[in-house]
């Protein structure tokens, strides 16, 4: 048995909405219980205070994992049901 798992990205800008993002991947099948690992490619043109990573699962709203600062510092934001 496998899940699909669809990545969004989402950029919170100060001045600027110029900045580029895209996955290295839309999706990807995985069997239950594997690790994933979430990968993209960035070019910053502005200023960016915050990266966002949130996955969605097929008829689900999609769920905040983490987001990044612009310092670098990973804060990781537990799914609902992981409360």
């Amino acid at each position: 048995m496998f899940t699909v798992i669809f990545m969004y990205l989402c950029l919170s800008l100060g001045d600027s909405m110029a900045d580029s993002i895209e996955p290295l991947f839309t999706h990807k099948a995985v069997d239950e219980g594997d690790n994933v690992t979430l990968s993209c490619k960035y070019k910053k043109s502005g200023g960016v205070d915050y990266l966002h990573w949130y996955r969605q699962y097929p008829k689900s709203k999609p769920e905040i994992l983490l987001y990044i600062v612009q310092s670098g510092t990973i804060i990781p934001i537990l799914p609902q049901e992981c409360l």
